[in-house]
């Protein structure tokens, strides 16, 4: 089978439209594109095959099983159902891998459950394989159950012939739309981000898969190994809100400072931890540093009356409403003060708790 191969994108790549023409065929793995110099790189772009196939197996077996599907708050819906394959042997074979996947996978959550991480991780790092066991060589063993392995091999002619080439172009365009951006945001957002959760940035580029499907939320990001995973297909996630939904994924890597700070605030005042204040926190934050810079740098985005044009991602999808209103009134009255500048990290902690 010929596999589709995309090979690792900087920043500096794809923002100077320089985006490779998809590889078609079995040859060994092919080297980055004009790599960056390390500091200039804070993502590294990747469209894998492999993963793409089991994102899309995932999702259509949910869909398949009545789960939700829809992108979260309802904003966008998932892609339709693959065409059935005309060949009654493709379809079978399509069929079974779906119906594999909705016995075993679909309803593990792919980012708190023990097994969907390790295997989205895993088949990232195949995305130059031709196919998943030893025939192309020991790098491509993956160490995955036979089952899903012989199901992810049966469905990948059907998916290659009928979907990939298009998908595979979705996500080279929202790339190519957001790196831009990034080469040159980042080096300002990422030193706010830095300073605010008062930890490193990562040395190395965080690695960002982008896929059809990428959970209901549009996007998710793993720890260990650090990866970013975004979908392509999630009209919240074009080009500026694109960039916010980055740096905000980005920002799980460096802020489990306040995570544990605020349940320490709360113990020590004898109060229940809230839950997603800190998650709250991230989107608010996010949306701050994205919009001051944007306000910076190069021409102005203001809209009439002074009203900025750029309105952060937690407020253009609502997602203070219902649930986090209160969340946010406290994040700009006691949060807000310390990404200005007025008060100290335990400073703002300790209000934000006082206020719950």
């Amino acid at each position: 089978m010929a596999v589709v191969f995309f090979t690792a994108l900087t920043v500096s790549a794809v923002a100077h439209g320089q985006v490779p023409q998809p590889i078609v065929g079995t040859a060994a793995p092919t080297a980055m594109v004009e790599q960056a110099p390390q500091h200039d790189a804070r993502f590294e772009f990747h469209s894998s095959f492999w993963l793409n196939l089991h994102l899309r197996l995932y999702e259509e077996a949910r869909r398949r099983d009545g789960l939700a599907v829809t992108l979260g708050g309802g904003a966008a819906t998932p892609a339709p159902p693959i065409a059935p394959p005309s060949n009654p042997a493709e379809r079978k074979q399509w069929d079974a891998a779906v119906n594999y996947y909705a016995a075993t996978l679909a309803h593990r959550d792919l980012l708190f459950d023990n097994t969907l991480p390790a295997i989205t991780d895993k088949l990232a790092l195949l995305e130059d394989c031709p196919d998943l066991s030893d025939r192309a060589g020991p790098h491509c063993v993956s160490g995955l159950q036979p089952e899903l392995l012989a199901a992810l091999e049966a469905a990948a002619p059907v998916y290659h012939s009928r979907e990939w080439p298009e998908q595979d172009r979705h996500n080279r365009l929202w790339v190519a739309n957001v790196a831009p951006l990034v080469r040159d945001l980042s080096p300002t957002l990422s030193k706010k981000i830095s300073r605010v959760y008062e930890s490193d940035w990562p040395s190395a580029p965080i690695r960002v898969d982008v896929a059809g499907y990428a959970g209901p939320l549009g996007a998710y990001t793993t720890l260990d190994p650090a990866r970013i995973t975004v979908s392509s297909e999630d009209p919240r996630n074009d080009e500026l809100p694109g960039l916010e939904v980055l740096f905000h994924e980005a920002s799980h890597l460096l802020a489990g400072k306040v995570q544990e700070q605020i349940a320490r605030e709360c113990n020590q005042q004898k109060k229940p931890i809230p839950r997603d204040l800190w998650h709250a926190l991230i989107f608010y934050t996010t949306g701050v540093l994205v919009q001051q810079a944007l306000e910076s740098t190069g021409p102005p985005i203001s809209g009439g009356g002074g009203v900025p044009a750029y309105i952060p991602y937690a407020q253009r999808n609502a997602l203070y409403e219902p649930d986090w209103q209160s969340y946010e009134k406290l994040l700009r009255a006691y949060w807000q003060p310390y990404l200005d500048g007025k008060v100290d990290f335990q400073r703002a902690i300790t209000t934000l708790v006082d206020g719950l």
